[in-house]
């Protein structure tokens, strides 16, 4: 399977670190989308696993705290999601049975997820970053 989550100008937020951030979640989303046969890489499975659940709970931290540095309005629901995303994740790791059921599941969730919430719920965050942020 190909990559299928591509960056372009419209997903922007901050053209900085939060931008570079949803950058490399999509490099990790697209290398799980990419993972043909799971049962023969489970050690790749597992690191996956580990560098996204550790970029993504640091990722959280760093929009949590850009949010407040320019007083997004609507901070406290955009952190709901995200320890909602959190909670699926971990959900997701101790309900799935076989890897490749796992690897099923973590491919929509990502899809859910960077698609959903990077295109609809973080573009919102653009529309009240500062001119000179």
């Amino acid at each position: 399977m190909s990559a299928v989550f591509h960056w372009n100008d419209r997903l922007c937020v901050d053209h900085g670190q939060i931008d570079d951030d949803h950058k490399t979640l999509f490099d990790l989303a697209n290398q799980i989308l990419e993972l043909n046969d799971p049962t023969h890489c489970v050690d790749r499975v597992k690191t996956l696993v580990m560098d996204l659940f550790r970029y993504m709970e640091s990722h959280f931290q760093r929009e949590e705290e850009f949010m407040r540095s320019i007083d997004y309005p609507y901070l406290d629901g955009h952190k709901l999601d995200h320890e909602t995303i959190v909670w699926e994740m971990n959900e997701l790791i101790q309900s799935t049975q076989s890897l490749d059921a796992y690897v099923a599941n973590l491919r929509l969730f990502m899809v859910r997820w960077v698609l959903e919430h990077i295109e609809s719920e973080d573009a919102k965050i653009a529309d009240h970053v500062p001119a000179t942020v």
